[in-house]
């Protein structure tokens, strides 16, 4: 077969196909080269059929919406959008057929096995990997309904093991489910039964809700290996409790059919407070239950027919206006182009039999592109100069080009202009300027939109009202607000955002303050502090560096004043010299926390002295007995070395004296590396 090239319609042959990794209803997966200066950079190569979208010309907005959305995440478990573009369909070399055509999203490569394989080939796997699997894509599927990249929520429509890669940094989601977007109907059946969400099924709207379910679906193939049964909630709860390492905890099962439950609003609220307690639930203590989600947010729409009118003409002014109504005042349009093809897309619905039907315009939203809430179709214009005397007007046109200059004049272009330049068009004209200065985002000192608008056709002499941004008094407050949004808000007022991030459970790219404060003076300078939700690692998964002995130290369950931990650092200090174990930190972690306490074997007599050091020096030193138990909380910022250790004072030697039970360290999710899934 001779190799297939695609590319835009400027650069047809911008990427060779390598190979077809899958195809379906909705398009085709390859592996495909971009060649560049003599390398070979392999790419995801996603066609989008033109048949999934009838006319390809009727959803090329929504298509390049929803895609240029995609490009701006940016997130190690969410795969990276390198190029949208509309193009040929797949040819030879130099011989692309430019009447054809199709959609295209480039992505990167992403190397490894889908979740799906993984599971095949990894039987052995442990509960801990599985569960931090889950765990990793909990903190994509958060980060994207989060809308920290896009100010919006984004939905992925298809999360399930076909659609995960297990890199060598962990999890990475991948190809999002277009055809739910991009179909005429409200909702398409497109995706794996398993893993689809009730309401998905009974052709009902999406919400992140929907996303979770699927997470939860996955999470129960990922640690059972077998796909879920919905309909059969007694088999699958069985199938969760015959994992290995699920006896210490009868609530793991409950917990992670939580996420399955029919109901959308019964689901937990957060993927990640979920998943962190999955985490902890295959590693120590019994899993607590999860706050329901609250009732799922509408989404985004546009309004087809019959909602609400447009606002009546208002009263006539000059003869000529009493027999055609006047252009009525209205926020500046969106841009011409954009504007034709949402008239395009409703009208389509409309001929679809859709009626007054909403219709899902994107998961994530555009606010520069979205209509007014009370568009229809009778009050989208197709372009500002095409009003119409009113029917049964008997105002005739001007009979010569002299009188037509004298009655009818557009408004010249006049936005971004200095307000001196804008006056001067204006009189040049023979309109008359009236600048009104109003505070809010900039950029100042320009014209941002005229009233009558520019290329409006209005009588000589008219007025035209130009707003020019100024600075407001006071900041903007954006406490509690997502980074992007906050960050992109105060920008366009022309502030330098300063940012500390923060460690903070929980919460991720959220900003918790605001130094000055919104409401203070305005200034140009503003410093946010913003919580990032930390990677947790338990330190019985790290290699160690240094020991006293290989039977000083072990990890494994240990059971320390009732509880069984079953990720734990075990000592056993049979000298008098004591025993410890070293980990090679690398400056790469934050935090150290856990708790530590003598196993419920050893003697009552017994007594430890226990002792963690940085760096060589010593940082934590307590003395416990059987029963007895100290919290761990340290700060390993910028630490090289760590140390824990332990002396016996008294008593015999047991099964694993001293238990650091479920010992975790935390760090920068930038900076800590994947932790290792086999």
């Amino acid at each position: 077969m001779s190799e297939l090239w695609i590319g835009p319609i400027s650069e047809p042959d911008r990427y060779r196909l390598i190979e077809l990794k899958s195809s379906g209803g909705e398009g085709a997966l390859w592996r495909a080269i971009l060649p560049v200066d003599g390398a070979d950079i392999q790419v995801a190569l996603k066609v989008i059929h033109p048949a999934n979208m009838g006319e390809i010309g009727e959803w090329r907005t929504r298509w390049h919406r929803q895609a240029e959305l995609l490009r701006s995440l940016d997130h190690p478990g969410v795969v990276k959008v390198r190029e949208v573009f509309e193009g040929p369909l797949p040819h030879e070399r130099n011989a692309a057929d430019l009447a054809t055509a199709s959609l295209y999203l480039v992505m990167n490569w992403v190397e490894g096995p889908t979740l799906d394989e993984w599971v095949s080939r990894n039987p052995d796997r442990t509960l801990v990997q599985s569960s931090r699997i889950v765990g990793k894509l909990a903190t994509a599927i958060d980060y994207l309904h989060s809308g920290a990249a896009t100010g919006s929520a984004v939905l992925h429509r298809d999360v399930k093991p076909a659609n995960v890669i297990v890199s060598s940094r962990g999890p990475v989601l991948v190809d999002f489910g277009f055809t739910r977007v991009l179909s005429n109907q409200p909702m398409t059946m497109v995706g794996t039964p398993y893993y689809m969400a009730p309401e998905v099924m009974n052709s009902s709207e999406p919400s992140s809700a929907t996303d979770r379910y699927s997470l939860g679906a996955t999470a129960f193939f990922v640690l059972t290996g077998k796909k879920p049964t919905p309909d059969n909630r007694p088999a699958m709860e069985a199938a969760l409790n015959a994992v290995p390492g699920t006896e210490a905890n009868p609530g793991l099962a409950g917990h992670v059919l939580a996420m399955m439950d029919p109901d959308p609003a019964r689901r937990p609220s957060g993927a990640i407070a979920w998943a962190q307690q999955l985490v902890a639930g295959t590693v120590s203590a019994p899993i607590t239950k999860v706050r329901p989600a609250p009732p799922p947010v509408a989404p985004t729409v546009v309004r087809a027919a019959g909602t609400t009118p447009p606002p009546p003409p208002p009263a006539a002014t000059t003869a000529r206006a009493a027999a055609t109504p006047a252009p009525v005042d209205a926020p500046t349009p969106a841009p011409r182009r954009s504007r034709k093809m949402l008239l395009a897309a409703v009208a389509v619905l409309l001929a679809a039999g859709l009626g007054a039907t909403a219709f899902v315009v994107l998961s994530g939203g555009d606010e520069d592109e979205a209509l007014p809430s009370d568009t229809t179709i009778a009050n989208i214009s197709e372009s500002p100069d095409t009003t119409e005397p009113a029917p049964g007007t008997t105002d005739a046109a001007p009979s010569t080009t002299a009188e037509m200059a004298a009655v009818d004049v557009k408004v010249p272009s006049v936005v971004g202009k200095s307000p001196e330049e804008a006056l001067a068009l204006l009189e040049e004209a023979g309109l008359v300027g009236e600048v009104q200065e109003v505070a809010g985002p900039g950029p100042y000192e320009v014209v941002s939109k005229a009233s009558p608008i520019v290329g409006k056709t209005i009588e000589a002499g008219s007025a035209v009202v130009l707003t020019v941004p100024v600075p407001p008094g006071t900041l903007p407050d954006v406490m509690g607000s997502v980074f992007a949004k906050a960050k992109r808000d105060l920008e366009s007022y022309g502030i330098e955002v300063t940012v500390i991030e923060v460690l903070q459970e929980g919460t991720d790219q959220q900003v918790i303050d605001q130094v000055p404060k919104g409401g203070d003076p305005f200034t140009t300078a503003v410093t946010l502090t913003v919580s990032r939700q930390p990677a947790i690692v338990f330190v019985a998964d790290l290699d160690t560096v240094d020991s006293g002995d290989i039977y000083d130290f072990d990890t494994g369950a240990a059971q320390v004043n009732g509880t069984v931990y079953t990720r734990s650092v075990l000592i056993y200090p049979y000298n008098s010299g004591g025993a410890f174990v070293e980990y090679d930190l690398a400056r790469r972690y934050l935090r150290l926390r856990g708790l530590v306490g003598p196993v419920d074997q050893v003697s009552a007599e017994s007594t430890f002295k226990i002792e963690i050091f940085v760096d060589g020096t010593k940082v934590y030193d307590q003395t416990l007995g059987l029963g007895q138990t100290a919290p761990i909380d340290i700060d390993v910022t910028n630490v090289l070395r760590l140390r824990i250790q332990v002396t016996r004072l008294s008593g015999k030697g047991g099964a694993g004296d001293v238990a650091f039970a479920d010992l975790q360290i935390l760090g920068d999710p930038d900076t800590v590396p994947a932790t290792t899934t086999g």
